[in-house]
């Protein structure tokens, strides 16, 4: 416990700092400052990157196996033409 700042105005018993209420008669004390709990400290922003795009461009992978189905197609179709 600490030491005593003041008297009860009710019962006039000692007062330890930081209380709200008297000891001994159990009466409010007026201008008590009672500790409060901190506040969790608040979380920093996180940095969100953003989305991938999904756009369909050139060069894009989605595109690889239509252009190695069409180079199938030229490579055989070049070849039953020469064939002829």
């Amino acid at each position: 416990m600490t030491g005593t700042s003041s008297y009860c105005e009710h019962c006039g018993k000692p007062l330890v700092e930081g209380v709200a209420f008297c000891e001994s008669c159990g009466a409010a004390v007026p201008d008590a400052v009672v500790p409060t709990a901190e506040a969790p400290p608040t979380p920093a922003a996180s940095v969100v990157a953003p989305a991938a795009t999904t756009e369909v461009g050139h060069g894009s992978p989605r595109w690889v196996p239509v252009g190695i189905g069409i180079l199938g197609v030229l490579i055989v179709t070049a070849s039953i033409v020469s064939a002829l």
